[in-house]
């Protein structure tokens, strides 16, 4: 835990494992960096060091100020935002909720451990899904929203659904946006609506359509937001990362004299019952973090098959409509139905 009224709100360790070997473990609270930061300071850290040891003398950094990002919000046009997110939420009658967690249960407060199932998708199903997006012009990070809104329209049988999905937050026309340190991230609702009659694809891309309209407001709050969507409570109990930090060439090897290798990033999760974070490489890497105390592990596992059961039809069957996935199956037997009713999944509440 981190004092507040105490700066720095971070640590650095390091651990001495040999003469030539050190583990540095850097611990600091998300109100000072979000994720994308983490490789842009890296980057400066090796730079620095390199610096020092060859004796070219700590190179000159440009003043970063958070100032800047903060006068850029305040000159968005208030009245274009809130009708922007108010003509998109239109339709959403209430929040959507996991109908397995009970109703008085505190969904998104700190309660219980956090446990994570993952699934992995192999390299060859990995390029499958990649050619899909290249050939229909949609992202890996729409298809991985659409898999998951598909899944609560099922799960909650209501024909529109919310979910939390983070962005950037980075104006694409301030300078210097991708080398700037702070937290710019923003968690924002992704709205879905779904029609029986809609061909999957085009359902995809208007999906898409939509989150590229969203990023002249990726930075309204969601408080904001959901007072504007008239929802009381909480707009939705799940949310969805995709990350693709680029960490792994600032640290390759040959390239700084000072050698980094297993770097890790460990963030802590949502206060949601489930946190779904991908990260996508040779391999697309599906990580299901869930509160111990609001979900079993049997429910989570079960949904996360059926996370690769739609996501396997979706890019198998270009030519599908919606009716087409509801009439589809995950393998096994009949309980495991993806047309599971409500009353069933409350049977695998532990709460």
């Amino acid at each position: 835990d981190f004092d507040f009224t105490t700066a720095p709100l971070m640590r650095v360790t390091l651990i001495r494992l040999t003469d030539t070997r050190y583990r540095m473990i850097w611990t600091h609270h998300h109100l000072i960096t979000d994720g994308w930061s983490g490789p842009v300071l890296m980057k400066e850290f090796l730079e620095v060091y390199e610096a020092l040891v060859t004796k070219k003398g700590a190179p000159a950094q440009e003043v970063d100020r958070y100032e800047d990002y903060i006068r850029y919000i305040e000159g968005i046009d208030k009245t274009a935002e809130e009708q922007y997110w108010r003509q998109y939420l239109s339709g959403v009658q209430g929040p959507t909720l996991l109908p397995f967690v009970k109703e008085s249960a505190s969904r998104t407060k700190e309660v219980g451990a956090y446990h994570a199932i993952v699934l992995e998708i192999n390299e060859e199903k990995t390029k499958q899904v990649q050619d899909y997006a290249q050939r229909h012009r949609l992202t890996v990070n729409t298809i991985m929203q659409g898999v998951w809104a598909y899944i609560l329209h099922r799960y909650t049988g209501n024909m529109h659904v919310t979910f939390g999905v983070t962005v950037s937050g980075r104006p694409e026309n301030l300078p210097r946006m991708e080398q700037r340190v702070g937290l710019y991230v923003n968690t924002l609702p992704l709205h879905s609506v779904l029609q029986e009659e809609q061909q999957v694809v085009a359902w995809l891309q208007a999906m898409l359509l939509e989150q590229t309209n969203c990023r002249k407001y990726q930075y309204t709050s969601l408080s904001a937001i959901q007072e504007w969507a008239d929802i009381k409570g909480e707009l939705f109990d799940t949310m969805m990362a995709f990350q693709n930090y680029p960490s792994a060439t600032v640290v390759s090897p040959g390239q700084w004299q000072l050698q980094a290798e297993q770097t890790e990033m460990h963030e802590q999760t949502s206060n949601y019952p489930i946190a779904i974070r991908i990260a996508e490489t040779s391999k697309i890497v599906i990580k299901f973090i869930f509160k111990d105390k609001l979900l079993s592990r049997h429910f989570v596992q079960q949904t996360s098959n059926h996370f690769e059961q739609v996501l396997d039809s979706i890019i198998q069957h270009e030519d599908w409509n919606v009716r087409s996935l509801n009439e589809m199956s995950v393998p096994g037997t009949a309980p495991e139905r993806l047309q599971i009713r409500k009353e069933d999944l409350f049977d695998l509440n532990l709460a």
